[in-house]
């Protein structure tokens, strides 16, 4: 109440001092700005159950305490990517002063994966387009949920290997610390690895070149051939047929050839490759020759077959003629220009046209290489015709397929034909230009489903650039996926069957139209003329519409949040979800307008919401959802109140927003908040219906920004099952009874003021104190007594007003309570001043004695502390100073005199609460109660001043009492009349008369009386005047 003296209820009440929490180091130190990242704290004095994670301002996800020196922490998503002080609080107010942070960085993304399709064996190659990668230890590769080591290249390009998985397809992430995913993704195919048949041919010579065919089924996604331990490039040409050429060796002998696919070999069976020794290479190259030691005959030509050809060069030209021998010099020549010939039989030679500018050129043989032919003969050379694409690409084994063959030269004429792979070339159907033609495929006669196209001018010399076609058994589709769509179309459809070849498994992937609503036949077609037949079924439905989301806001780390969406047009199916952003989640189907589904975390701000029914189409129509930071609630007050509810409880804590959907939630009841501020808000306690004994009526009380996701802090709310003792209860709120007044003892509805005469200076009190000596108490409701009024005494408990004036002869301060004037003087701690007569109290009388403190407290204190640190409020003190006076009355001034009830000590003239002056000539010592005081000054003396009374000088006299200065004392030239008379003495009240002598006025001495002293008037008789 004053400052000095403490209060005690009675309860003791223990504060304890705890060291400081103190961090070493963090570890990881960084992580992904969305949050979600599990960090180990090192340090010291970490506490359970009270010591929290703070990243900058924001509270950790979730702290747990491992130990005294160790604890983790879940950082929270930050906005942006920031460099944050991690600091550890022990009770929300004290916290860590270590210079210790951690760093958000951008959240690492997939941007795409390649390849794409792989065989599902062990280390398979692939190469992963990123951002934001980073070249940590514990940089990894996500296959759905199994992590595998990744290599670092550069922030976008990473690598890692497939692990042994089954086949399928798989979302592929990437993880920075090697525990968080990526929120992006891309979908890899794992399948089945590739099998060989057969291998072919298997023998080459050392300088390699050799083409070397390998038949089997799912070799499309093979991409080396190894031989021994070199490496060649693997031509696909079907999936059921690959070309690798054998690379040269340095030595012969047997290799092992191996199939590669992106770095993972392909198990199979061991095949042998063998290359030739440089002597069975020559003996090979030998038996094609013969001693030649006749003379040969000149040949002769009859015919030869194509007569054009293209100018490319490397046409089989058969030559039909006489006497053609076998000889090494065998030749043909073109104009000027000699080539080697092939020998067949006396009467037939083939030889390869050279590459030569178009023109028409005579043909010749010769069987020496010197002597040709004579026979007029002639071959044109046209320029090469050339095949650029063609369409359709695809068709049926059965053949029939009107194929369009774009390109260059081809020219009109009955040996312009069409060859697909190894059949027997078809005549074109249709000459359109010398760029365009049209031919008809023929029927599949084997195997081979991916066949060489090309043309021919003059069916033998075909065009030399590969285009493909492809031979595809009769479609049978067995699924569509999704089986529905919305009637605006563009929704992507993946169609699976048998005999689809041309696409990944048997996968067709389209796009759909506008279209009424309702069920349409689907048909495939791999080249836009042969459809399926109508098997299945592909529905047109309305258009998903959002009307709104309940709620449309939630917090965004710690989201439990389960959403409904209302709207129209939603339907029951396993693909049914909410998209967020770019994160997909499953929705729960509860009627054709109304779903509900699940909230991914998000970093704070609005995200874009979309439905799918199919999974696949995100519907046109969206909805916004607001994410907020993560609220959090420190404490609440009060934290009692009546059962019946009504009370009025505070909120304190962290990111609360303005919102309608704000509310506290008692035990399963809510209650609407109101929003003070984003640390403050407020709620009623409402009426619990449910039997609280169980838990002594308490409940969790939890706050929620949407009314479905709640904080989680522990903190507990008490139902009373009455008013309180010394409390009062009115409109559901307990309340303290306020300093002056008091309560009943069990509690009411209001409190009662303190009568006059008493006080209360605490609150929840059930009596009043009664008014101490020196104060008194006038009102109603008074918390503290007032000081008694100066000129008055306040001796008695209880005074309503003070009745007693201060004592006659004595002034009375303020405070005064004894009417006693010498109380306080036999008090060994007071001493009285001789000059002033007051009574000051001896501050050294006591020790003050300081008393320490209990570790780990410092410093000390004290039970009560010396006047000179106080002030003067409430206390009575010499003036101008902290000195403590006696509270007694004091006595008046010398000089004064003072009347009951005298307040103040000075002088003030016709004031009669002050003291007065006392009369002229009279003696007022100390303590003086009327005018007169002790008397008179007293004759034969003046008195000059209020203490002095001096003795009339000779010469003067003082004939009367109370006399002063000038009043007081009279000379004896006064008695002119009465010559004869002198003052020859002190103290003399009137003149002597002087017998045979006589005295002037004012004179000490006197003279003889002259003869004629009678006629003069002189007086004779000797005797003191009157």
């Amino acid at each position: 109440m004053n400052g000095q003296d403490c209060f005690n209820s009675g309860v003791v009440q223990t504060f304890g001092f705890q060291f400081p929490p103190s961090i070493l180091q963090v570890s990881p130190n960084t992580g992904t700005r969305l949050g979600g990242t599990t960090v180990v704290l090192q340090g010291e004095n970490f506490k359970v159950n009270e010591s929290t994670c703070y990243f900058g301002s924001t509270p950790a996800t979730a702290s747990e305490v491992m130990s005294d020196t160790q604890m983790t922490c879940t950082s929270p998503a930050q906005s942006s990517p920031q460099r944050l002080q991690v600091v550890v609080a022990d009770n929300n107010l004290d916290y860590s002063t270590s210079p210790v942070f951690f760093t958000y960085v951008a959240a690492e993304e997939v941007k795409s994966v390649s390849p794409v399709r792989l065989p599902s064996i062990k280390g398979g190659k692939i190469t992963v387009t990123t951002e934001n990668a980073r070249n940590s230890a514990n940089l990894s590769c996500f296959f759905d949920h199994v992590a595998v080591p990744a290599s670092y290249e550069s922030p976008s390009k990473v690598h890692c290997s497939t692990p042994i998985l089954t086949p399928g397809f798989y979302y592929l992430y990437i993880s920075n610390d090697g525990k968080l995913k990526s929120q992006s993704f891309d979908i890899i195919e794992l399948v089945q690895p590739p099998l060989i048949a057969s291998v072919g041919p298997l023998v080459g010579d050392m300088e390699g070149g050799e083409l070397v065919s390998f038949v089997g089924s799912r070799l499309n996604t093979v991409s080396h051939c190894r031989f021994g331990n070199v490496y060649t490039s693997a031509y696909v040409v079907s999936p059921n047929l690959l070309q690798c050429e054998s690379p040269s060796q340095a030595t012969f002998g047997d290799v092992v050839v191996k199939l590669w696919d992106h770095g993972a070999e392909i198990p199979s069976q061991e095949i042998m490759f063998k290359y030739r020794t440089p002597e069975q290479a020559t003996k090979r190259r030998l038996t094609l020759m013969k001693d030649e030691d006749n003379l040969l005959p000149i040949p002769t030509i009859l015919s030869i077959d194509p007569p054009e050809v293209p100018i490319i060069g490397g046409t089989l030209i058969t030559v039909r003629g006489l006497n053609f021998s076998n000889s090494l010099e065998l030749a043909c020549r073109f104009g000027s220009v000699v080539v080697g010939a092939r020998y067949h039989s006396s009467g037939q030679v083939v030889c390869t046209t050279p590459r030569l500018q178009p023109n028409q050129y005579t043909f010749q043989a010769s069987n020496d290489g010197r002597v040709f032919s004579n026979s007029p003969t002639s071959i044109l050379l046209y320029t090469d015709a050339f095949v650029e694409y063609m369409s359709p690409t695809h068709g049926l084994q059965t053949g029939g397929t009107a194929v369009t063959i774009y390109g260059m030269h081809f020219r009109k004429g009955s040996h312009l034909r069409c060859k697909f792979g190894d059949l027997e070339a078809v005549q074109v159907v249709k000459f359109v230009s010398s760029t365009e033609v049209v031919c008809i495929s023929p029927p599949q006669r084997d195997m081979t489903t991916v066949v060489r196209v090309a043309v021919t001018n003059n069916n033998v010399a075909f065009t030399p650039n590969p285009v493909f076609f492809t031979y595809t058994s009769a479609a049978d589709l067995v699924s569509v996926t999704p089986k529905f769509g919305g009637i605006s179309g563009d929704t992507e459809v993946q169609v699976r069957g048998y005999n689809l070849e041309i696409n990944y498994d048997g996968v067709v992937t389209c796009r759909i139209g506008v279209k009424q609503p309702g069920k349409q036949p689907l048909q495939v077609s791999v080249n836009e003329l042969d459809f399926t037949t109508s098997s299945l079924y592909f529905e047109y439905v309305e258009d998903i519409v959002i009307h709104e989301l309940i709620p449309n806001l939630g917090p965004s780390v710690d989201a439990n949040t389960v959403m409904t969406v209302r709207g129209t047009g939603f339907i029951n199916s396993v693909n049914l979800a909410c998209i967020f952003r770019s994160a997909r989640i499953p929705a729960t189907f509860i009627n054709p307008s109304m779903i509900s589904c699940a909230v991914p975390r998000e970093s704070p701000g609005k995200a874009t919401v979309r439905v799918t029914n199919n999974g696949i189409d995100a519907s046109a129509s969206s909805a916004s959802y607001l994410y907020l930071k993560d609220v959090s609630v420190s404490r609440l007050f009060p934290t009692k109140g009546l059962k019946e509810g009504g009370t009025t409880v505070f909120f304190q804590g962290r990111n609360f927003v303005n919102h309608t959907l704000l509310a506290c939630r008692f035990g399963e009841i809510l209650s609407p908040a109101t929003y003070l501020s984003e640390s403050a808000a407020v709620c009623v306690a409402p009426r619990q219906l449910v039997d609280l004994r169980s838990t002594n009526g308490t409940v969790s009380v939890e706050l929620t920004s949407n009314q479905v996701d709640f904080t989680n802090t522990g903190l507990k709310y008490t139902y009373l099952q009455k008013c309180p003792s010394s409390q009062f209860c009115t409109n559901g709120n307990i309340q303290s009874c306020p300093n002056g007044t008091i309560c009943e003892p069990h509690g009411s509805t209001n409190f009662s003021l303190c009568a006059p005469g008493t006080f209360q200076p605490r609150q929840n009190q059930v009596t009043c104190l009664p008014c101490p000596v020196g104060f008194f108490c006038p009102d109603h409701g008074m918390s503290k007594p007032l000081l008694c009024r100066a000129g008055m005494v306040c001796d008695e408990h209880g005074l309503r007003t003070p009745v007693k004036g201060c004592p006659s002869g004595h002034y009375c301060r303020k405070g005064t309570k004894t009417a006693n004037t010498h109380d306080f003087t036999t008090n060994s701690e007071y001493s009285t001043d001789k000059e002033t007569q007051l009574a000051i109290f001896v501050e050294n009388s006591r020790t003050w004695a300081l008393i320490p403190r209990v570790a780990p407290a410092i410093d000390s204190r004290r039970i009560e502390h010396p006047p000179s640190l106080g002030n003067c409020d409430a206390r009575l003190c010499v003036e101008n100073s902290t000195d403590l006076l006696a509270e007694r009355p004091y006595s008046c001034p010398i000089g004064t005199f003072c009347r009951r009830g005298v307040a103040v000590q000075q002088l003030q003239a016709n004031n009669f609460s002050a003291p007065q002056k006392c009369y002229p000539g009279f003696f007022c010592p100390r303590g003086s109660s009327t005018p007169e005081g002790k008397g008179p000054c007293p004759t034969g003396h003046y008195c000059p001043n209020d203490v002095d009374a001096i003795v009339c000088p000779s010469g003067q006299y003082c004939p009367g009492v109370a006399e002063d200065v000038e009043a007081g004392t009279v000379s004896c030239w006064f008695c002119v009349y009465f010559y004869g008379f002198g003052c020859t003495s002190t103290s003399l009240s009137g003149g002597l008369h002087l017998s045979g002598g006589y005295t002037n006025a004012r004179s000490v001495r006197y003279k003889p009386i002259p003869s004629n002293a009678l006629s003069k008037g002189y007086l004779l008789s000797g005797r003191r005047g009157s």
